[in-house]
């Protein structure tokens, strides 16, 4: 009875290890945590939860498993909730010693933010240049956080005395406030402009490191809470950033003018452009639109700034020079693109904004002196004269170099083509534009490892204008920028037929020839069209053919296969739930476990048989010899049969009487599979009262150290037709229905034995005849094994391994699944093991790392969350403890391949057990390796 309900247990163990390993994690620990409306904490209509503070707390869950409960309020309610113990976690909680006396705090900050003061967009009372127009101003401050005292100081050091309000509402509600007059002004991080369009941050009164404070009763969370940011520091050393960038940054005063930049704009109007004309992709003109880069940037300036909408004039230049002069006359605002460094722009009396849209420098050089220019080389650069940029550019980046000008760039490359200078250099994105000028004057282009950057200039007194094209700068979206210089990089023009046969004219050579091959063949195969095209069709047929018989095969596999789980399935629940109402009467439990105990063994069967065929289909299979008898063979295969041919009252004879040479050297397991597989079907289409032979003969050959032997199974069962031999050993097979001939299985068995025959170099022959039964022939060259004699030391060793008791041995169990773990306890605990558990390869590291000497032998499942078996193993080899490096360790997983097993050795394991897993193979294992 008890070894029923064990072997029932391990093939229910089999089934939950099978699913995935989320499927089951460890118990869920749930945290109450405070969800206030901010940037921090956001909600759309539809109620999908994002923001700073959220995707923080998910990336917690994903090391920790927490599960939150969230507790919605406003910040000032949830911080009492959180001194009160009310809930357990809130984010965005700046630390202080008074507050460190009712709350814990994680050990590192989860940012930096900073605190401004908000007006609503047109109070012209309250000015950033006249802090005293603050007096007696309604001030509002969230009760309870850090901006009160951060303000206080502000207020203190400036002279200032406001009328401070504190306000527990919503970050929307006080928003509203300030909007409605309610309050004059508002202090609040950066992200608050997200709910309030129209408000203003006009001052900044300090910063402050923000913190997740956790309930001051739940220590074991903050512990939690440290590992996991930890990990994430250690994974990603900028994923503060990535969060600030993503939920808070851009929203600070460089997305604001200012109320004196907002004068100057109304006082001034549009702001006048004026560009260099045909200077792609940085400026052009087209369809009469600006067109390049300009045209990004005039379109994202336009409304990057959330607190006024510009407006842009532009003008066209033939030159750089030209513009520049316009500029100084002021018949424009700015101009664009420039380059010039600190110098020249002092120099020319210029402003220059930082750059943006980086490109590379290419040198255009003669072809012949690709292979010898070096940038690093006292070059001769051609610059052009009307350029003012270009000369800078050499100056800047090329110290080596010295100038020669010209009038004209195409003057430049004829001074290149003709040796008066080295090179000339150019834009990586401005090559297409100069493709006619290389091609005819054979130059090519060589990289420098030079980048440079695109700036706006202005007049020296345009200071408010200066600052407003750098907050507008610094708004662009990098992505936007790059694909605008790539998308007007290319040069669009007609090719005319003469230019394109002169520059592939061995292209075009290549294409003739083609054309005169394809119409020669054209008609050659316009002779065999009429015959081929009838073998075509037959082919076409024969696959059709073919594959609609695949599909048949394999929907009649799925159908059988859905049938044959099924029904012995149905029979342990049904005899399961049974022998619960029955647990009182002995002998109807007792009656259960060996019905349920033989259900089990078809339902094992049954998937080890779609296993092996997975496996062989994956390529050949690893050969594992060892020395054994013939006689072994026999033996297994008369016990495991003898039960079943009794019961059916079969007649079941097993002979090897004719083997010479019966101590062998092969895979045994491989030959027993064979003859499992044989003898299985022979019993299953054998009626009763009928009868099974197997004969095992040692052919004689001319070989001195092996031979042949033949394997024959008989039985004088239902037979098969001749039909079904052509293809009984292709995968699906079967002669008829599991539902109609009553005898179950997945038509995988002969397939299987076919490649296992195969992969023993073997040959296998199948005779039968409907209703008379079948004989299938294996014929296997094998190799005796050579008589040696086992020393005494080998006959130790193999006793002290006998003798060995696993009773009182510490094993530590590592699985994910805990109702796997129970029962792998269980067994363990049979025997008298002392067990402690690890849920995931992450634990049993630290386990083992606690007290090294502890285990005699670790049980490793493969796949696990945070750190699978692999893994783990990997990283307890390399611990350096002496017993690190002998411990034993043995895979106990679903993980059923060779590469599993492979993958699993490679990693440090000792051995590697499949679920469902024989009882005595896990015992005498754990033996063998703790031996």
């Amino acid at each position: 009875m008890k070894k029923g309900l064990i072997f029932f247990l391990t093939v229910v163990l089999f089934f939950t290890a099978i699913t995935p390993v989320q499927a089951a994690p460890k118990v869920t620990r749930v945290v109450r945590v405070g969800w206030f409306d901010s940037g921090f904490n956001k909600m759309d209509a539809s109620g999908r939860r994002s923001g700073y503070a959220y995707e923080y707390q998910q990336k917690i869950a994903a090391y920790t498993g927490w599960k939150y409960e969230y507790v919605e309020g406003s910040w000032s309610d949830l911080f009492e909730k959180l001194k009160r113990g009310e809930i357990d976690l809130m984010a965005d909680v700046s630390y202080t010693k008074d507050r460190a006396q009712h709350m814990l705090f994680s050990s590192q900050p989860m940012g930096k933010e900073e605190y401004y003061i908000y007006v609503s967009a047109g109070n012209q009372e309250i000015t950033p240049d006249n802090l005293q127009s603050l007096n007696g101003k309604r001030v509002g401050i969230t009760k309870g956080g850090i901006q009160k005292e951060m303000f206080l100081a502000w207020e203190k050091e400036h002279k200032v005395h406001a009328k401070l309000i504190e306000v527990s509402e919503t970050e929307e509600m006080h928003a509203k406030r300030l909007q409605s007059g309610n309050l004059d002004a508002y202090v609040d991080f950066s992200a608050f402009h997200k709910y309030m369009e129209n408000s203003v941050p006009i001052l900044s009164v300090g910063s402050s490191e923000f913190y997740f404070a956790v309930n001051k009763n739940k220590p074991n969370l903050v512990k939690e809470l440290d590992a996991a940011m930890n990990l994430i520091y250690r994974q990603n050393r900028s994923y503060h950033q990535y969060l600030d960038e993503k939920y808070i940054a851009n929203a600070g005063m460089s997305r604001y003018l200012s109320l004196g930049e907002i004068k100057w704009l109304k006082r001034h109007g549009k702001i006048r452009i004026g560009y260099r004309t045909d200077y792609l992709p940085f400026s052009g003109r087209k369809s009469g639109q600006v067109v390049g880069l300009l045209r990004e940037f005039m379109d994202e300036a336009s409304t990057a700034m959330r607190n006024a909408k510009l407006l842009f004039e532009t003008r066209e230049y033939a030159t750089t020079e030209d513009a520049i002069e316009a500029l100084k006359k002021g018949d424009i605002d700015v101009v664009f693109p420039v380059y010039f460094d600190e110098y020249d722009a002092e120099e020319s009396h210029l402003l220059v904004t930082e750059g943006f849209g980086e490109s590379k420098l290419d040198a255009v050089v003669r072809s012949s002196k690709e292979a010898e220019f070096y940038e690093n080389s006292e070059n001769k650069v051609a610059v052009c004269d009307q350029e003012l940029s270009h000369g800078v550019l050499v100056k800047d980046n090329f110290l080596n170099w010295s100038t020669v000008k010209y009038r004209s760039m195409e003057e430049c490359f004829q001074a290149v083509a003709k040796g008066e200078a080295d090179c000339v250099v150019v834009s990586d994105y401005r090559l297409d534009h100069y493709k006619d000028l290389m091609r005819q004057y054979k130059l090519n282009s060589v990289r420098t490892g030079v980048s440079v950057k695109q700036a706006f200039a202005l007049r020296k007194s345009s200071m408010p204008l200066y600052s407003i094209m750098s907050k507008l700068i610094g708004s662009l979206n990098d992505a936007d920028v790059y694909a605008s210089l790539a998308k007007n990089s290319t040069q669009y023009r007609k090719v005319g037929v003469d230019e394109f046969v002169r520059d592939n004219i061995l292209f075009v050579l290549i294409l003739a020839m083609i054309y005169v091959v394809l119409v020669s063949a054209l008609f050659l195969r316009s002779m065999f069209f009429a015959r081929n095209m009838e073998k075509a069709n037959r082919q076409l047929r024969a696959a059709k053919e073919g594959v609609e018989a695949a599909s048949n095969a394999k929907t009649e596999f799925l159908y059988n296969v859905s049938y044959d789980i099924r029904n012995p399935l149905n029979a342990i629940i049904g005899l399961t739930d049974l022998a619960l109402r029955h647990q009182n009467d002995p002998e109807t439990v007792n009656v259960s476990l060996k019905k349920i105990d033989l259900a089990s063994s078809q339902l094992r069967g049954f998937i080890n048989d779609i296993f092996d065929m997975s496996r062989l289909e994956r390529g050949p299979l690893s050969i594992h010899k060892q020395e054994g008898t013939i006689q072994q063979i026999c033996d297994t295969i008369r016990n495991m049969y003898e039960p079943a041919s009794e019961e059916r009252n079969i007649s079941y004879e097993v002979n090897c009487d004719k083997v010479e040479h019966k101590r062998v050297v092969c895979d045994f397991d491989i030959m027993n599979r064979i003859l499992v597989n044989l003898v299985s079907n022979a019993m299953r289409y054998t009626n009763v009262n009928g009868s099974v032979w197997v004969e095992v003969e040692e052919l004689a050959t001319e070989r001195e150290e092996s031979a042949d032997y033949r394997f024959t199974v008989r039985d004088d069962g239902i037979g098969m037709s001749k039909a079904f031999l052509k293809r009984i050993f292709d995968p699906f097979e079967r002669e008829r229905r599991s539902t109609i001939s009553g005898v179950q299985g997945t038509g995988l068995g002969m397939a299987i034995v076919k490649r296992l025959v195969d992969s023993l170099h073997g040959t296998i022959t199948v005779e039968s005849e409907i209703g008379k039964g079948s004989t299938v022939t294996v014929v296997l060259p094998i190799e005796y094994a050579k008589v040696q004699e086992i020393t005494e030391a080998e006959r130790e060793e193999k006793q002290e391994e006998e003798d060995i008791t696993l009773e009182g041995k510490k094993v530590l169990l590592v699985e994910d699944v805990a109702f796997n773990r129970k029962i792998t306890r269980m067994l363990l605990e049979e025997k008298n093991m002392v067990v402690d558990e690890a849920v995931n390869g992450q634990e049993a590291v630290d386990e083992f790392l606690a007290n090294p000497d502890r285990y005699d032998v670790i049980l490793m499942d493969i796949q696990m969350p945070v750190l699978d078996g692999c893994e783990a193993t990997k990283v307890i080899r390399n611990i350096d403890e002496p017993r690190a490096k002998t411990i034993p360790i043995i895979a106990l997983t679903a993980c059923a391949f060779e590469d599993d097993r492979i993958r699993a050795l490679q990693a440090g394991m000792n051995d590697h057990l499949v679920k469902p897993f024989d009882i005595e193979a896990l015992y005498n294992t754990m033996k063998h390796n703790i031996h």
